[in-house]
């Protein structure tokens, strides 16, 4: 046998045997010079696996590996998998999160998911928002960005971290911060919202007087996280109204979807909008901020619903159809807004009859029950297949009773096609699992 391929095999001979048995096997291979160290070498290692500190880096003693309220980094990406918010006992690593958040000289990432932990934990780690505060004055590096780590924790924490507010604005208003940890800024100021006093004219400054240093995608994107901050707050920030109005006609398809979000958010506080957000409907050039626009109507009140019901009549069959859509959002529908809705159950557009139906259906009124299943039956029958399908849908929706399903039935049997013989094959399952006692 060769000796390297000797020394391979009493290596691992040794390590199943132990000590003694190295020195068993030493003295019988005089002849072999790699012994003697071969037995050193594993009696060395079985030292070490039985060793507390076997997993600690072999070239550094235990006393000099930095520990964090205890646990080293090792232990502590360990910890990270497994606590949470809920956590029994969750309060003992809050000590250990902060000094491993706040420790510049710890890696990035770890240091990363400490800070956002402390958020996600609220009120069992809000003693450390003073550290957290700290970070965001702290300089961005290419690894690391310990300002946004700090701004999203303050996010988490929502109103609880609410008197970071002022600290959270400075950083936000200073030019040189970076544009992500501004647009994290913008986020915290959202979840804190109207608690403090200074947010909302915060959010409205920002979008008069955007940084002119910034690149243009960048002043964009942060005009946007703003109206998306106001979207949050919804109807308290219902001072930036007249501000949102004078961007609704931006030429950025995004930022007017966003707006029109916002403007609905706000709910009847916002009705000065509702003849702008009715236009947007009718003649806006991208489709998704006219669909918007029609739901931000429906949450406006009396004016945009009484907007949605005269265009409910419009020439354009797409805007007909979104505006009963939009009307079949409203929980509390009054008589003039029922009556606009079986009125368009006879209109010449399926897609029309069929959003008719659907906004409808919420009501399930008796005395409109039987007029709703002949418009979804004759569109089950005549209809293109994705109406049909829908209108399938909405059947099984209605849940119908015994003598729904005869009538149905008698409709739809004698259809000769093969597309609603299958509808109406599942449509019977459907009613068969239904009636079963």
């Amino acid at each position: 046998m060769r000796v390297g391929n000797r020394r391979i095999f009493l290596t691992s001979l040794l390590a199943k045997i132990g000590f003694l048995g190295s020195l068993l096997l030493v003295s019988g291979c005089e002849n072999e010079p790699y012994a003697p160290v071969a037995a050193m070498q594993i009696s060395s290692t079985a030292e070490k696996q039985s060793s507390p500190a076997a997993a600690l880096p072999n070239h550094l003693p235990p006393e000099s590996i930095k520990t964090y309220h205890g646990l080293t980094m090792e232990e502590w990406k360990q910890r990270l998998k497994m606590i949470g918010p809920g956590v029994p006992g969750i309060e003992e690593f809050v000590p250990g999160l902060e000094e491993l958040a706040t420790d510049r000289e710890a890696p990035p990432l770890l240091r990363r998911q400490a800070t956002l932990m402390l958020g996600r934990l609220g009120k069992a780690s809000l003693a450390t928002l003073p550290a957290i505060e700290a970070m965001l004055l702290e300089e961005s590096t290419e690894s690391a960005h310990p300002s946004a780590w700090a701004a999203k924790a303050i996010a988490l924490w929502g109103p609880l971290a609410q008197e970071s507010t002022p600290q959270v604005i400075a950083v936000l208003d200073e030019e040189e911060t970076p544009f992500e940890t501004r647009l994290t800024c913008l986020e915290a100021l959202a979840q804190i919202g109207s608690r403090h006093i200074r947010v909302i004219p915060t959010l409205i400054r920002q979008l008069k007087s955007p940084s002119e240093n910034s690149p243009r995608q960048e002043q964009l994107d942060l005009k946007m996280a703003t109206i998306d901050a106001l979207a949050k707050i919804g109807a308290e920030a219902s001072i930036a109204v007249p501000k949102l109005l004078s961007m609704i006609d931006h030429e950025n398809d995004l930022l007017r979807h966003k707006v029109v979000i916002a403007l609905g958010n706000m709910g009847p506080s916002a009705a000065p909008s509702a003849t702008a957000l009715a236009e947007h409907l009718v003649f806006d050039d991208a489709e998704e901020v006219r669909r918007e626009s029609a739901l931000s109507l429906a949450r406006l009140g009396p004016e945009g619903e009484s907007l949605l019901i005269n265009l409910c009549s419009d020439e354009e069959a797409f805007v007909r159809e979104l505006s009963l859509n939009a009307l079949g959002t409203i929980p509390s529908k009054r008589p003039i807004v029922n009556r606009t809705l079986l009125a368009s159950l006879d209109d010449d557009h399926q897609r029309v009859r069929l959003e008719a139906a659907k906004a409808l259906l919420p009501t399930n009124a008796a005395e409109h029950r039987q007029r709703l299943l002949n418009t979804l039956a004759e569109l089950l029958l005549k209809a293109d297949r994705r109406i049909r399908r829908e209108a399938a849908d909405v059947i099984v929706e209605m849940k119908p009773s015994p003598e729904d399903w005869d009538k149905l039935e008698k409709q739809l049997e004698p259809a000769s096609d093969e597309y609603t013989q299958r509808l109406w094959k599942s449509l019977k399952a459907f009613r068969d699992r239904q009636l079963s006692p």
